[in-house]
């Protein structure tokens, strides 16, 4: 078998959970977990029977019955249970030491059950190179942000980031979006009274600009 079809066999099979049979040197199982009233599931539907999962180099390669302990490297029991693919957290502050709020996320995931994390403004124009090369670079959750309409980014209190509304500006903002486009998600807007203060709606009018 040449090279091109080895590669394209071994992408069948990890798209196929259930008929997966690879090599599997490396291989984690994660074996018997009950779940009430409900059986495992994967992106194609429920998985009639399954009760083991075999996983290497982070890969789902099987979803099976009874996965043979003699194909495993180590093996985890996860009776009584909920075992899940890597959950997202859409909403967190993950910028410690450079923003208003945040704790490591490294520290945040392994509790929530989650591998990837949004951070929610934490961080504007003026210090979104520091999050991409201090925070995101250095932590092995997956991070993607929203970039602060104000390019201070998520300041504290008494006096929020959008007092001054001169920190909203528009042309840096789409500038971050154009520069950044496989980290950045969007804008982010904090339309509370106590960060605004009195320019109404102008705050999200301008956060909503550069997005278009």
């Amino acid at each position: 078998m040449d090279t091109g079809s080895r590669k394209e066999n071994a992408s069948n099979k990890r798209q196929a959970y259930g008929n997966a049979h690879a090599e599997t040197s490396g291989v984690v199982i994660l074996f018997s977990w009950p779940v009430v009233g409900r059986r495992p599931s994967t992106c194609a539907g429920p998985a009639p029977g399954a009760s083991s999962l075999g996983i290497r180099w982070g890969t789902i390669e099987a979803i099976e019955a009874d996965i043979p302990a003699a194909r495993a490297s180590k093996m985890i029991d996860a009776s009584g249970k909920l075992v899940t693919p890597g959950l997202i957290d859409l909403h967190s502050h993950v910028y410690p030491y450079g923003s208003a709020i945040g704790i490591p996320a490294d520290e945040l995931v392994q509790f929530q059950g989650t591998t990837t994390v949004v951070s929610a403004g934490d961080a504007g124009v003026n210090n979104l190179g520091a999050l991409r090369r201090y925070i995101v670079a250095q932590s092995r959750a997956r991070i993607y942000a929203f970039v602060h309409i104000a390019n201070n980014g998520l300041s504290g209190f008494p006096v929020a980031e959008l007092y001054n509304i001169d920190y909203a500006q528009v042309e840096a903002c789409a500038m971050a979006l154009a520069e950044n486009p496989d980290f950045l998600l969007g804008v982010k807007v904090r339309m509370s009274e106590n960060v605004i203060a009195k320019h109404g709606l102008e705050p999200l009018k301008r956060g909503s600009r550069p997005a278009r």
